[in-house]
């Protein structure tokens, strides 16, 4: 529930710093700095010998985090924050895949059914979005750029569980650190190109994107560490698609809500799917 919720702030948080015109590159940069610090806190706190493959799973982690971040820049342009994160959630199939295929994880029957409606509640909820995205759908580029963040979205993901499957609970503050060092390293190098990744000139000023990124970064470093908690001792197979219907739902009527953007029939059918969903697979 932690990661759900802390997850959801991080996606509707980038969305604010995207559409209110904020330093979008400085807002990230500084979102991961400050969770590369936090974990750096907690690893001093907690020092421990660093496991070459928990730095490794850290590290694909923290450069899907930077990539899938200038990926959400492009998607937003393009459409509402449902849509994108819907996008997004679907990666979770990956992972989940995996948790069949690679770690023998099988649902009981009702939760079987729990994980049909979550893969039926995730394209119905992507409906919720502008009148507009459906048009821009069809050219070629939207199409390659969300199988673009979807595959990236769902390495860093498989990460995650592949770290969890180690059985190294004292590795996850260094897991922590590769993972969002190597995004503060990779926003870092991203910057020289800051003008012509951001041709709409920010409004907001520093100060306030650093205030943000620091909101953002605990958002994220947040949601992440309760995820490698939770991994440790929820199967992949019920975790990933309940934090994906469930962090879905939460960004979907969050963006009614706050910016209006409407929820066609089928979305509001999406929201009962997974709704229904999580009551099954947590059966």
């Amino acid at each position: 529930m932690l990661q759900i919720v802390g997850n959801a702030a991080f996606t509707l948080l980038v969305r604010v710093a995207r559409h209110q015109k904020f330093d979008y590159l400085l807002v990230g940069a500084t979102n991961y700095a400050v969770a590369a610090a936090v974990s750096l806190a907690l690893l001093l706190h907690s020092p421990t010998p660093a496991s070459p493959t928990a730095v490794l799973y850290g590290v694909i982690n923290g450069a899907q985090y930077q990539v899938t971040f200038l990926l959400m820049y492009a998607m937003l342009s393009m459409t509402g924050v449902a849509v994108m994160t819907s996008f997004l959630r679907l990666s979770v199939f990956i992972p989940t895949i995996a948790s069949i295929a690679i770690w023998s994880e099988f649902p009981s029957p009702i939760q079987a059914v729990g994980l049909a409606l979550t893969a039926l509640a995730l394209p119905l909820l992507g409906t919720a979005a502008s009148r507009t995205a459906p048009a821009k759908w069809r050219s070629w580029r939207p199409v390659a750029l969300i199988v673009t963040t979807m595959l990236f979205s769902g390495a860093g993901l498989l990460a995650a569980k592949a770290f969890s499957e180690l059985h190294l609970e004292a590795q996850r503050p260094v897991y922590l650190v590769a993972a969002y060092g190597t995004a503060t390293l990779l926003s870092l190098l991203t910057w020289p190109l800051r003008p012509r990744l951001e041709r709409t000139p920010s409004v907001r000023g520093v100060w306030p994107a650093l205030g943000l990124g620091m909101i953002t970064g605990l958002c994220n470093i947040g949601q992440l560490a309760a995820f490698l908690r939770g991994l440790a001792v929820v199967p992949g197979i019920i975790a990933f698609p309940v934090t994906a219907a469930g962090g879905l739902l939460l960004v979907t009527v969050f963006g009614r809500i706050a910016w209006n953007e409407r929820i066609a029939g089928r979305a509001g059918a999406g929201i009962v799917l997974a709704l229904a969903a999580v009551a099954l697979v947590n059966a």
